[in-house]
């Protein structure tokens, strides 16, 4: 039997899914991180975590910028030592990235993947090769995916294999940052309640 072959649009979608899939649902393990530690910040009892979590941080009440704003100001005025601690894995020349960079740099290549339109030539130019004008191979071989953002013109927005890579390895390390914390703070307020 045959396999058909798949269309220009499912060979796309594909492409789309592999890219924005697993970073997406790394941000919101990140997210769910950082609303773990913003309750135990505030409330030592289940319940009162719960209220806080469902009735403040729900999804539709803040949104993921904020979250990481928050928890920004609140670790800084508890737990500056750990905060000041954490090391990116971004390289930069002239000054290393901190936590505050590599969050917004997480939050602005997560809204690029959840919103920007992967590059499709036949928008424009109605031809046969738009997945190829979508997806292509850079100068050191790496595959690029291009997507659009559209506010008021046009904006190509490149992103390679390795650039997938860096945020989806970025992302593990701080979700483990932050979870480690909140193991700590667990085990801090389990300490206090047995010693009551």
């Amino acid at each position: 039997m045959d396999k058909k072959e798949k269309s220009l649009t499912e060979r796309r979608n594909e492409n789309g899914i592999n890219y924005r899939g697993t970073i997406i649902n790394d941000v919101i393990h990140l997210e769910k991180a950082i609303e773990v530690f913003i309750t135990r910040f505030f409330c030592e009892t289940r319940h009162k975590q719960e209220l806080l979590h469902f009735l403040i941080l729900g999804d539709s009440r803040m949104n993921t910028k904020s979250k990481f704003e928050v928890f920004i100001a609140l670790a800084k005025s508890e737990y500056k030592d750990w905060l000041e601690s954490y090391v990116s894995i971004r390289k930069n020349d002239k000054k290393p990235f901190n936590i505050v960079h590599d969050l917004n740099y997480v939050v602005e290549q997560r809204n690029i993947l959840a919103h920007a339109y992967m590059t499709n030539a036949h928008i424009f130019e109605p031809d046969s090769t738009s997945l190829q004008n979508s997806i292509r191979l850079n100068t050191e071989g790496d595959k690029v995916v291009y997507f659009n953002k559209f506010l008021n013109k046009n904006k190509e927005i490149r992103i390679t294999d390795k650039d997938v890579e860096l945020i989806k390895d970025l992302l593990v390390e701080l979700a483990d940052f932050v979870i480690s914390k909140n193991i700590e703070i667990l085990k801090t307020n389990s300490r206090k309640d047995a010693s009551q």
